[in-house]
């Protein structure tokens, strides 16, 4: 099994200490955040159809029983 490393810091340390866990923070690598911003528009477009049709085909139902 992998070991994985954790980080403490102490709250108590300082003004002058918090630089280096704003540091360590901010240098995480963070993979997916760059894939979120340039995302396809195809999964909304297939979701908007799928929800147009399931909701002409409910008011297609209720329009042949009422009528």
């Amino acid at each position: 099994m992998a070991k994985i490393k954790y980080q403490y810091f102490d709250a108590n340390s300082g003004i002058g200490q918090t630089d280096a866990a704003n540091h360590a923070i901010g240098s995480l690598d963070y993979g997916n955040s760059h894939g979120l911003r340039y995302s396809s528009p195809w999964p909304w477009i297939f979701a908007i159809s799928i929800s147009l049709a399931m909701w002409a085909s409910l008011g297609w139902i209720i329009w042949i029983v009422v009528r």
